[in-house]
């Protein structure tokens, strides 16, 4: 199946969506059974089991969360995601203990597309917010 940068582009929106609502039976839809989530935390495995895990951990440490796309480029397969994510960090995430303060975090996402399903990720995240002294 080949697919236009915009209907990958569809999918990762898809995706975001999905994860921010912890919906694995989207995920399912949505991940290629060989999914790999490159450079995941170390708390979790780096398939589609892993990244659902990610979901259900980030949903609980983040409330009233605020998501919104800066960039957002496909070409080739490939979507690349420059976001911002405003949230109350109401409970521990990655062994960083709850602030019960809004924090801004940053990222880059990275998803390879093959078949109309995300196949593989690269991410970055900017977590300073969390521990900055305020």
């Amino acid at each position: 199946m080949v697919t236009t940068s915009e209907q990958d582009k569809d999918v990762v929106r898809r995706l975001f969506a999905a994860f921010d609502a912890v919906d694995t039976a989207a995920m399912d839809e949505l991940l290629s059974p060989e999914f790999v989530a490159h450079g995941l935390a170390p708390l979790f495995t780096e398939d589609a089991a892993g990244w659902k895990q990610l979901a259900a951990h980030w949903s609980a440490g983040f409330s009233d969360e605020e998501l919104t796309f800066n960039d957002f480029v496909a070409e080739d397969g490939k979507v690349a995601v420059r976001w911002t994510s405003q949230a109350t960090h109401s409970a521990e995430v990655f062994g960083i203990p709850a602030t019960n303060r809004r924090v801004t975090i940053n990222g880059i996402d990275i998803y390879h597309l093959t078949g109309g399903r995300c196949s593989d990720y690269w991410g970055e995240l900017n977590l300073t917010d969390l521990t900055a002294p305020r």
